[in-house]
């Protein structure tokens, strides 16, 4: 059964406050099988710590930006998270799709645009 919206939303945003508290493991196993041989559990940590490296202060906003959506030509569902301090801001959007019966991550934007 596919995963409902707001399951999805759920899950990306679970995935941004996994970063955000440093639990980097819970947030690699979020990730596809195709992407974790493509991205060491080192690699996310470093990926994200170099995204919010210039912050002052520990993020401590996290949104998502507009809900979900998904890609017209794959049967991806993309969502765009908002990670910022007091006066800073980036992002990750995900794309998540089904692998055997578990959402996960498949492709991960970071920064914002």
């Amino acid at each position: 059964m596919e995963p409902t919206e707001s399951e999805q939303s759920e899950f990306a945003l679970t995935f941004a406050k996994s970063l955000v508290a440093g639990d980097y493991e819970s947030a690699y196993k979020m990730l596809s099988a195709s992407l974790r041989e493509e991205l060491s559990l080192t690699q996310l940590k470093q990926t994200y710590e170099r995204m919010v490296n210039y912050f002052e202060t520990s993020p401590d906003y996290i949104e998502l930006v507009d809900g979900v959506w998904r890609d017209e030509y794959s049967e991806d569902v993309w969502a765009y998270v908002s990670i910022g301090d007091d006066g800073h801001l980036e992002a990750v959007m995900v794309a998540m799709t089904q692998e055997s019966e578990d959402l996960v991550i498949r492709e991960i934007h970071w920064g914002r645009p």
